[in-house]
């Protein structure tokens, strides 16, 4: 009895021993992890990259090339000897300054200058009236930069700007069905109201196709090219009887004869309704 006594002792002992090691294990744990805080990993130094400049692509040339020859013959004395007494870098009358404008190529570049100066010369407002008029130099630059303004438009390619894609509104619909068809459909009971632009339903460019309006178009045109092929049979006409006796008339819709359903076929469609779709 001492023996298990001694063996029991023991053992209680080791396990209080285990325990009080682990609560001080655990209890020792924070306070380490307070004193060490752990070190996160630093976020690597931003790398600046500087990008490679992309070369321009080269220049179109410009479809029109002026003429020198003619714009020096033709403009350089009139610029020189009457219109820069003010139009220069001291007096700029009017904000223009022609010896900027020397060049041939200012007709490219500064084409609307080019405009306004041959409508003043056509227009006879300049030279002004205090000023020596050389007709004989004016005569030959309206004539050099109209031949010339008309050879830039006549290089120049096309522009037609942007087409709309227009499509027909319920109206325009429902009479081109008709027109080319022969059917009544009604466009304005089968589709949603058109857009309104300024009152109107017809500009292109405010009439738009929501998907509602396509799922109206699939199924409208279905059924017109069911009718317009004569896909389904047509209904009976409508006889119309007059009676001398009672003198009325009395309308008797006719129906088509009864079908009769084989066993093991699918059942035959309901023949369609007279009138429009």
């Amino acid at each position: 009895m001492t023996r298990y006594t001694l063996i029991g002792t023991i053992a209680a002992a080791v396990l209080l021993t285990t325990v009080i090691i682990r609560s001080s294990e655990q209890t020792a744990a924070p306070a380490a992890r307070k004193q060490t805080p752990a070190t996160r990993p630093s976020a690597p130094a931003p790398t600046t990259t500087v990008a490679a400049a992309r070369p321009k692509p080269p220049a179109r040339p410009h479809p029109y090339v002026p003429d020198a020859a003619g714009f020096k013959a033709a403009t350089e004395s009139l610029l020189v000897n009457t219109c820069e007494e003010c139009h220069n870098r001291d007096e700029v009358a009017g904000g223009i300054d022609f010896e900027k404008y020397a060049s041939v190529d200012s007709l490219i570049n500064d084409r609307d200058l080019w405009e306004l100066v041959l409508q003043k010369l056509k227009a006879g407002e300049m030279p002004p009236a205090d000023v020596e008029r050389p007709e004989a130099r004016i005569k030959a630059a309206i004539a050099f930069l109209d031949g010339e303004f008309e050879r830039a438009d006549a290089a120049m390619p096309p522009d037609p700007g942007r087409i709309t894609a227009r499509r027909l509104n319920r109206a325009e619909y429902t009479n081109t069905i008709r027109d080319l068809l022969a059917l009544e459909f009604r466009a304005d009971k089968n589709f949603p109201t058109d857009d309104l632009g300024d009152g109107f339903d017809n500009i292109g460019e405010v009439l738009t196709v929501s998907p509602v309006l396509m799922d109206k178009y699939l199924s409208a045109a279905g059924r017109i090219a069911e009718r317009a092929i004569g896909a389904t049979p047509l209904p009976k006409p409508i006889e119309v009887e007059y009676s001398q006796r009672f003198r009325n008339l009395r309308r008797l819709l006719t129906l088509p004869p009864p079908v009769v359903a084989v066993a093991g076929s699918p059942a035959p469609p309901p023949a369609p309704l007279a009138g429009p779709l």
